[in-house]
């Protein structure tokens, strides 16, 4: 965490219980630091390779090559369609960089159902699942790299998704919910690790509001 991210205003809550020469001192110490860092808002997509470990004492030569395929044909191409950016990559986790929350969840839709497509017919050991969250928050840029409780909290929900699927904080879950024709599972509040508050989670559901399961692909919809 940043030390931007731990200022607060002296006397807690209210702005009214500060006095206007310990104001203007927080206004002052705030605005050097802020100079020393660039920041944006953006939104943040997690991708996780489940059981990848298992995977690689099954078939290291295998699930390195499987996954290059996946990287080549489903990921970059999504990402690259939802004008993301992918910002740090590992062997089994992606991090995205979206300007837009409609964008994030439309491409980790997308992804999703591209994967289970490569799945099918595949034996179980070379089957490659993803488990993905999106928040949209403050981080602080460094280069090519971005950092934060933006892109922490996007890491730890992830770790909350089932295979296969989305979940997402109440950041995101604000922007989208009337944009998007999404049903959501609200997982209440989560204590996350190293992250100051609790974060309300949002499952994403297969189901369309207002309609069955629908067989089309997520970009089918308008992202307008």
């Amino acid at each position: 965490m940043t030390n931007v991210e731990r200022l607060e205003v002296p006397h807690a809550t209210r702005a009214e219980s500060c006095s206007g020469r310990e104001l203007a001192r927080w206004i002052g110490e705030a605005r050097d630091l802020v100079k020393r860092s660039q920041r944006r808002l953006a939104a943040i997509m997690a991708a996780d390779v489940v059981g990848y470990s298992r995977l690689m004492e099954i078939d290291e030569v295998g699930t390195l090559a499987a996954m290059k395929a996946r990287h080549r044909r489903v990921l970059r191409p999504l990402v690259a369609a939802y004008r993301g950016r992918v910002f740090k990559l590992t062997g089994d986790c992606m991090f995205v960089e979206f300007a837009s929350a409609v964008e994030a969840i439309v491409c980790a839709l997308d992804i999703q159902a591209q994967m289970a497509d490569a799945n099918g017919g595949q034996a179980d050991h070379r089957v490659i699942r993803l488990r993905i969250g999106i928040n949209v928050g403050d981080v602080m840029v460094e280069g090519r790299d971005l950092y934060g409780d933006g892109v922490n909290i996007a890491a730890r929900l992830e770790t909350l998704a089932e295979p296969g699927s989305v979940c997402i904080s109440a950041a995101v879950q604000d922007q989208i919910a009337r944009r998007l024709p999404l049903t959501f599972e609200d997982l209440g509040e989560k204590v996350l690790k190293n992250i100051a508050r609790p974060v309300r989670v949002y499952r994403v559901a297969a189901k369309l509001a207002d309609d069955p399961l629908s067989a089309e692909p997520p970009r089918a919809w308008a992202l307008a």
